[in-house]
């Protein structure tokens, strides 16, 4: 059996998990649903291997999928929250207007900790580089 098909039953055998964002997020949402932990977690695992080595944003509905279904705390939010944190900070990466990234901060407050967390500690970052270069 391939790594990314999923026995379901023996009497149904296997299928073919689609490799995409989309089906990965609603395959997880419903484990959640069916309270299946087990399955979320491969799901997981499927999610980390199809984001590794990516450098690009999230999708803007991808994003505020997540944010509006996933529970907070859950592992599937903090992963969207960490992705997006290192990779999309800036609006102008995720959003075409700024607009639409101003009420996700509005809307969610683990994004506006997350983002000012890594705000942060990249200006403190870059303040120390600074000072080390006069």
């Amino acid at each position: 059996m391939a790594r990314n098909a999923l026995l379901i039953d023996a009497d149904y055998g296997s299928f073919e998990l689609p490799q995409d964002s989309y089906t990965l997020r609603q395959s997880w949402m419903l484990g959640h649903e069916l309270q299946a932990a087990e399955f979320q977690n491969y799901i997981m695992e499927e999610i980390y291997r199809f984001y590794q080595g990516q450098r690009s944003c999230l999708s803007q509905y991808g994003l505020w999928r997540v944010l509006g279904d996933a529970p907070s705390g859950s592992t599937l939010r903090e992963f969207y929250l960490d992705f997006w944190s290192t990779h999309c900070l800036s609006p102008d990466h995720i959003f075409p207007n700024k607009r639409s990234f101003h009420d996700l901060l509005i809307d969610f407050e683990d994004v506006r900790e997350v983002g000012l967390e890594r705000s942060w500690r990249r200006l403190r970052e870059d303040l120390s580089r600074a000072s080390t270069i006069t």
